[in-house]
């Protein structure tokens, strides 16, 4: 990727290819499926970049798919979303799902704490 991609966050993370997002979806799993009650998976996805001058467009990314034994996926969604600072997560087929591809590097940690206050 050329450094000029590298300097704009919302294209480094457009050119972000799936095997490059793979390892941090990967870490997460383990640390969410560490906590008790949660299970993970790692799986194949899209990440939807549309709207504006792009309207359903996607790219492939790497999803990390998240299920809890006693919380179905619609109330980690809404405790995800109420966590200071706020996680954005979609669900789809009674899974929470997570996309790496817009989030940095350096909030990995972020996003395992906030599953650690759920459990």
């Amino acid at each position: 990727m050329s450094s000029d991609f590298k300097a704009i966050p919302a294209l480094r993370m457009i050119h972000t290819t799936p095997e490059e997002i793979a390892p941090r979806v990967e870490r997460l799993a383990k640390q969410i499926s560490a906590r008790p009650g949660f299970s993970t998976r790692v799986k194949e996805g899209e990440s939807v970049i549309g709207g504006g001058s792009t309207p359903g467009q996607s790219l492939p990314t790497r999803l990390l798919a998240v299920t809890h034994a006693r919380l179905s996926a619609q109330e980690l969604e809404a405790r995800l979303r109420k966590n200071s600072p706020p996680v954005l997560a979609r669900v789809e087929r009674d899974q929470l799902l997570l996309d790496l591809r817009t989030v940095f590097d350096d909030q990995d940690e972020i996003l395992a704490r906030a599953f650690e206050r759920i459990s």
